[in-house]
């Protein structure tokens, strides 16, 4: 496997709001970050080394005009309404990455680096890739390599309570949900791209769609077109992307009557600031 799921980014207007949100509902939403020159800023949610990150922008003209395609498009996006807008990788091998998405046609596009820096001075260095395919089969997650590895980031980001118990229970990451128009494309464009285990295919009535159930690391990424009306079509009619993440509860019961939740373990986009929460 060449990448795995690192995170997945929520479009937000504010992010403490949004991170309030999260706590109110049980999670462990920490501080993030500026980033310097983009215009963004963040707090996250972490399961293990997967996360949510609530990103919102507090400069349109740094965000529009900086070397973020994500800060663009969260732009674009904040204004026709909250919610998830893409998902990201993390990779110890970038330039093999780059070879990959070129193999299959995709189009990497120029590696760009980013730092994100805390309150408290901590800085973190990355090397981005905002990979895009020419024939628009699906949406590419972004690609991150990292000055810091998993084994070293894990121990770091206990310490300071960013990886930690869920007051709502022990609970992890499954999936994270995205509508595509081509459920078979896509996930022949992921296979070759990422080296990702294909699994089962299905129809999800509760996402609305025929599925295609990728492992990829951390937690699988589910492909969903959709097949009639549900959260599948509604993501699609504003564009291909990540819809709904789905995590697994120790006590999903619990955690379904605490969330508030309907008869098929669904906190809908009006909950959380335009994510789709789903409890298994």
């Amino acid at each position: 496997m060449i990448a795995v799921l690192d995170h997945v980014t929520q479009f937000v207007n504010d992010r403490d709001e949004t991170a309030d949100r999260y706590r109110a509902l049980g999670f462990n939403a920490t501080p993030g970050g500026l980033h310097p020159k983009v215009g963004s800023a963040n707090h996250l949610c972490y399961f293990d080394l997967f996360y949510i990150e609530m990103l919102s922008i507090h400069d349109m003209d740094e965000a529009m005009n900086g070397p973020s395609a994500v800060c663009r498009n969260a732009a674009r996006f904040i204004a026709e309404g909250e919610g998830l807008g893409g998902v990201a990788l993390e990779t110890e091998a970038l330039d093999l990455a780059i070879e990959k998405l070129r193999a299959v046609g995709a189009e990497p596009g120029p590696v760009v680096d980013m730092q994100r820096v805390q309150k408290d001075g901590f800085v973190s260095v990355s090397r981005i890739l905002y990979p895009t395919h020419p024939a628009g089969i699906a949406p590419l997650p972004i690609v991150i390599e990292r000055n810091i590895g998993p084994a070293a980031r894990r121990p770091m980001l206990a310490e300071r309570q960013v990886i930690a118990p869920h007051k709502i229970g022990d609970v992890r990451i499954d999936s994270v949900a995205v509508a595509v128009k081509d459920v078979e494309a896509a996930a022949d464009l992921y296979v070759g791209a990422f080296g990702f285990q294909r699994n089962t295919t299905y129809a999800d009535p509760v996402l609305g769609g025929q599925c295609v159930r990728l492992g990829a690391g951390r937690g699988d990424i589910v492909l969903c077109q959709p097949a009639g009306g549900g959260p599948a079509a509604t993501r699609l009619s504003r564009g291909a992307g990540p819809f709904a993440i789905t995590v697994k509860a120790a006590d999903p019961q619990a955690v379904r009557a605490r969330l508030g939740t309907d008869a098929d373990g669904l906190l809908g986009p009006q909950g959380v600031h335009g994510a789709i929460l789903r409890i298994i």
